[in-house]
């Protein structure tokens, strides 16, 4: 009984595993709404602590009330005020009350608000300068409101007993997650029984019906629930993506809550301006806001644990992307239609170039292990050692190709040199060497069991670099270089942090 009452409040129709239509909200038509406002010039790309990120804030509050969610923020408002480094932000909480004996358990539903501003210099120019942010992530927020929507609408109709619901609007998430940060070392409600998040981030991009859903393995039996559901709404989704920490379920996941991010894959509009409304699949953004509402059904009134399993990091898609550019290759990123994937343009003189890699070549393996699916390349990426460079089987022209990348070139772009010393400890030498001769280069990092130090580099030698070598175990760091007292990027390594002055470094274990 339980199950036919689910599957008519959420689905809309029976299950029998053919695509259905997605019942009100679930349209492209208020989908849509939601993400024009949101993205409009007006609110002038929400950065955290503008008028303009207030303006989202309030306007989310508004459907908040709408949906007649209690507020669960500070000082019975859905606010939750935080700093974000100096900026004033707030993440909005709101509670849609269970019933019953699993009412003391929670289900969180979420995306980010804010986003990363305008270019001053570009609209000095007479040109677009605002960053709308449509797909990252008002295309998440409309999801949510959709949802929260779509369960007050229902409130009558839900089961009982049945778990809480927090619909969650993160703030600063474009400041290295610090609103959802913020929020798991301040809970709105308690850790230990909050069940499950289902986290949405950048979802207007579907291309084929494919979609993916990070770090879906830390909660036993979600990308199965996932992997039954998605067909039913005319979607494939890709479960084995994890450890990626660019969403803001990663700070759930740190607290060993099963969280995951459903997202429709990197784009080259992804913080450019061209990020625009025009560009949205509102239909396809519809469609994947009721699987996530199907899967929050398939949670809510089912009494037993969800356990939290650790996942094992597949690749971070905006630094995959960093580093396969520094190589000089341009993936199709919105064409990918055929069995693998297919290169758009290779720079000249680059070292994809030089090693022979053509414009619209095919990759069908790499280092020897085959593509069977487009979808398959982040996660064999992942498994490569390209300390021994990249060998690459090509298709041009219906032929087969062998082409190798060498090793040097992924030392020349990986940062720091790592010597491996005994056991877990490695000898890292940092190095930096600039055209216009700084007078003092400083390194900081959290290299002292997490704690923030600063280290002088010497120099300059005579060829005019500055450098220093640590002793550090194994394990992941992040830092900066501070070059006359202006804290920059290290020029030699893509890999980045979710802050942007900040360079990401893997010691002895894998990107």
């Amino acid at each position: 009984m339980l199950a036919l009452i689910l599957t008519i409040l959420f689905t809309g129709a029976a299950e029998n595993g053919q695509r259905q239509k997605p019942p009100p909200p679930f349209t492209s038509q208020q989908f849509r709404a939601h993400v024009a406002y949101l993205a409009s010039d007006e609110l002038e790309g929400r950065r955290t602590g503008t008028s303009g990120c207030r303006k989202a804030a309030d306007y989310i509050v508004r459907q908040f009330e709408a949906a007649q969610l209690s507020p669960l923020g500070d000082n019975n408002t859905f606010f939750q005020d935080f700093k974000a480094g100096d900026l004033p932000a707030r993440t909005i909480v709101g509670l849609l009350r269970g019933e019953g004996a699993l009412a003391e358990q929670a289900i969180v539903v979420s995306a980010h608000y804010d986003h990363i501003g305008t270019n001053p210099k570009l609209i000095a120019e007479g040109k677009d300068g605002i960053y709308n942010g449509a797909d990252d992530d008002a295309a998440g927020i409309s999801a949510v409101l959709l949802m929260a929507q779509a369960a007050h609408e229902n409130r009558n109709k839900l089961p009982s007993p049945r778990r809480s619901i927090l619909f969650i609007a993160f703030d600063a998430e474009e400041k290295s997650l610090a609103g959802s940060e913020y929020y798991v070392a301040h809970p709105r409600w308690p850790l230990s029984k909050t069940v499950a998040m289902i986290n949405v981030e950048g979802i207007g991009r579907l291309k084929e019906g494919k979609l993916y859903a990070g770090d879906a393995e830390s909660g036993e039996g979600l990308d199965g629930r996932l992997q039954r559901l998605a067909p039913q709404c005319g979607l494939s989704v890709e479960t084995r993506l994890g450890g990626m920490r660019r969403a803001d379920n990663a700070t759930f996941n740190d607290r060993r809550v099963p969280a995951l991010t459903l997202f429709t894959g990197m784009h080259i509009d992804y913080h450019q301006v061209a990020d625009e409304v025009s560009k949205i699949d509102s239909e396809g953004g519809a469609r994947i806001t009721w699987l996530a509402y199907r899967l929050l059904g398939d949670l809510l009134a089912d009494p037993r644990p969800i356990a939290f399993r650790e996942t094992s990091p597949a690749f971070d898609a905006e630094n995959l992307l960093r580093l396969i550019q520094r190589l000089g290759i341009i993936p199709e990123l919105n064409e990918q239609g055929g069995k693998y994937p297919k290169m758009m343009f290779i720079i000249p003189g680059s070292p994809a170039s030089k090693a022979g890699l053509r414009r619209g070549d095919e990759i069908m393996a790499m280092n020897g292990m085959t593509i069977d699916r487009v979808e398959d390349t982040p996660i064999i990426w992942n498994q490569l050692q390209l300390e021994q460079g990249l060998k690459l089987t090509v298709l041009r022209g219906g032929k087969q190709i062998e082409l190798t990348i060498p090793p040097e070139v992924f030392e020349r772009i990986q940062g720091p040199r790592i010597r491996a010393i005994e056991n877990d400890l490695f000898q890292v030498t940092f190095s930096y060497r600039a055209a216009k001769q700084p007078k003092v280069v400083e390194l900081a990092g959290n290299f002292d069991d997490g704690k923030r130090v600063s280290v002088r580099m010497d120099g300059p030698d005579k060829e005019g670099a500055f450098s220093t070598t640590l002793k550090l175990k194994r394990g992941r760091y992040d830092y900066s270089l501070v070059i006359d007292g202006t804290t920059v990027l290290d020029p030699e390594n893509v890999y980045r942090s979710g802050d942007e002055k900040r360079n990401l470094l893997f010691v002895g274990t894998k990107p």
